[in-house]
Formats: C-alpha cells, sequence, structure tokens
C-alpha cells in the first residue's frame, strides 16, 4: 500500500460515512499533527465547509475528539460554529470534524493590524460581548462546559455585520460534579488562568482569560 501523505493535497474527496464527499480547495491551519482544510460538497458546490483533520491520534486522543465533536453538535448560540459530524478513516488513521466556515479575521491579527496593536476600550467591549455570552451559554449548560482556552486567536471577526465567533474547543472540558476539570499544562502567559498549571478548572477559569484579555491587551 503506498504511503498516505501527511497533508491531503488540493483536489482530493474526503467521503463521510454517510455518502457525502468533500473536495479540499485549501489548507486553512496546520499543527503538528492536525490540520483544517477548506472545502467544497463534491455535488453542491456551493456549500463551503471547514474541515478538521487529526492524523493517526493516539486512543485519547480519538476520544476527545470524538468528545469536541459530539459537544459542538450539541450546542445551538449564534456566536458558537455549528458542527454537522465528526467520522473517522480507519483505513488512512484519520479523525475529521465537518463544520461552518466562517469568513473573517481572528481578533489577534485584527489587534497587531491596530495602530498602537489594540483597540480602544469601547471597540473592545463591543468585540467581546458576544464571547461573553456564549460563555454564560456554555457555563450554563449541564454539565457546565469550560472553553479553557480563552484568547483572541479563537476568536473570529466574520466579515459584514454578524457577531465575534469564538471557535476552537480542542481543550473544553465539562465541568464535574466534583467541581473540578482536568487539569493541563498548556495556556497562553497573560490569559491562562492559574489553576490550568496547578489544579483543576472550572467556569471561573474562562471568566479570568476573558477579563486579562482585556487588560493585558486591549487598552
Amino acid at each position: 500500500m503506498p504511503q498516505v501523505p501527511f497533508r491531503l493535497p488540493v483536489g482530493v474527496t474526503v467521503r463521510d460515512p454517510y455518502g457525502h464527499q468533500y473536495m479540499i480547495e485549501g489548507l486553512l491551519g496546520r499543527g503538528e499533527h492536525d490540520a483544517v482544510y477548506l472545502v467544497h460538497d463534491r455535488y453542491f458546490k456551493q456549500d463551503v465547509f471547514a474541515l478538521k483533520e487529526v492524523i493517526d491520534p493516539s486512543p485519547q486522543g480519538r476520544e476527545h475528539f470524538i468528545f469536541e465533536g459530539t459537544l459542538l453538535m450539541g450546542l445551538h448560540h449564534q456566536v458558537l460554529p455549528h458542527v454537522y459530524c465528526v467520522f473517522e478513516h480507519e483505513k488512512l488513521k484519520r479523525m475529521y470534524l465537518l463544520m461552518e466556515y466562517i469568513v473573517g479575521r481572528d481578533l489577534e491579527s485584527l489587534r497587531r493590524a491596530q495602530p498602537e496593536q489594540r483597540f480602544s476600550l469601547p471597540v473592545a467591549l463591543d468585540l467581546l460581548a458576544p464571547i461573553a455570552d456564549a460563555l454564560s451559554y456554555l457555563h450554563t449548560q449541564v454539565p457546565p462546559i469550560v472553553h479553557r482556552d480563552i484568547k483572541p486567536a479563537n476568536m473570529i471577526r466574520p466579515i459584514g455585520t454578524k457577531p465575534t465567533m469564538l471557535v476552537n474547543f480542542g481543550f473544553a472540558k465539562p465541568h464535574l460534579s466534583d467541581g473540578t476539570t482536568a487539569l493541563i499544562r498548556r495556556g497562553r502567559p497573560g490569559y491562562a488562568a492559574p489553576e490550568q498549571y496547578s489544579g483543576g478548572t472550572d467556569p471561573r477559569t474562562d471568566i479570568y482569560a476573558l477579563g486579562g484579555l482585556i487588560s493585558f491587551k486591549y487598552y
């Protein structure tokens, strides 16, 4: 069997378990073992999506990827991207998440483009008010959902009049009955709450990061 390329090239078609086929138009982003592609439905070319791919995940990584997809499919909020399905290609050892494609720029790149690399307070509050509303929605789920990676790069301002979108739920966890989520060792300095390095997290972790984002970077 020929070796499968690490990144899928433009023109390759990915088929989901339901028989739908998605053709890759380009690469939106990539990490060491994952990538996000811009794809369109092979038969309905006007239907454009983002396709997140994880390559040869560990058993724990596979479980978390399925959790992320299932989590997002059950959420319905105007500033959270809609997820259509999560599926696995066992032969290629890849997992996929098909989601809404948001045309816009993340707040980190928009901030850096400002004359002083920061927004005024009124603009910052206008950009972040939808994120605060989304976090309130997440934290009132049963069990509450903690995003755990609140930062400008995970917020997209769509083209047009739509509000700022909150993306990238790769670190999200349900808030457990014992009052914590799992400990993580990753977080962006200046945004991550102290408990993300020394103990479990809860909804206050996201609130801390949002407040820190405004205090340290926006005005």
